[in-house]
């Protein structure tokens, strides 16, 4: 009896400074890592901490990939959120780097837009008044780590975005049935925020082929 879900991708693009960042990360990544690894410790640190990812480089650099464009991607998620309370929706957004989330967090602020959060270091009292601060529309946004994927209930909102994507589809459908379980009495609609010709690509389809064969696999969504 739960109504149906709908999943859309909503490309953006990345500002000019993150762009250029992430082409230097993608072409030069040595070079890159030790540039950014240098800001927060010393040279022969910096080195050695750089030998070390490299080892494992192709992992280590989709990696950084990730948290670039999910850096990228904080204006279009602030704005997406802000056009939403503007038209009465209340809404919930999703994403997993922390400094992601800090970043999209102060740009709400800025724009005085009113929201809770649940994150890895919430305590447990606070997460429970944040969810109910939500379902009872005191506040419009909804802000969640995957420590916020499970075992809540948001069906105030039939709107959800994935800043970042999470690395399986059964991850990301978690995150999803926050807003569509027992409660919800609308069709829900799920937004990908998708950074076309950069590591989104390639993520999009590893989730979306997984999501396939457990399709074909098991015959139900």
């Amino acid at each position: 009896d739960i109504p149906p879900k709908k999943r859309s991708k909503l490309p953006v693009y990345l500002p000019p400074k993150i762009a250029a960042e992430y082409r230097k990360a993608m072409e030069e990544f040595e070079r890159w890592l030790k540039e950014i690894l240098l800001t927060r410790m010393s040279m022969a640190q910096a080195d050695q901490a750089a030998r070390r990812a490299l080892a494992a480089e192709a992992l280590v650099k989709v990696g950084y990939l990730r948290r670039i464009v999910g850096r990228g991607k904080v204006n279009a998620a602030v704005d997406w959120a802000a056009r939403a309370v503007r038209l009465g929706e209340p809404v919930v957004i999703f994403a997993e780097h922390s400094r992601v989330i800090q970043q999209m967090m102060k740009q709400m602020r800025k724009q005085r837009l009113r929201y809770v959060s649940i994150l890895g270091d919430t305590s447990k009292k606070q997460r429970q008044l944040n969810i109910e601060a939500f379902q009872a529309g005191e506040v419009p946004i909804f802000i969640g780590s995957k420590a916020a994927s499970t075992g809540i209930t948001l069906t105030r909102a039939r709107h959800l975005c994935f800043v970042e994507r999470f690395w399986t589809s059964a991850e990301e459908e978690q995150a999803e049935d926050r807003i569509r379980r027992i409660g919800q009495k609308y069709p829900t609609r799920v937004w990908f925020l998708h950074a076309t010709g950069t590591i989104d690509d390639r993520i999009y389809y590893i989730i979306e082929r997984k999501r396939s064969m457990i399709r074909e696999a098991i015959g139900i969504e």
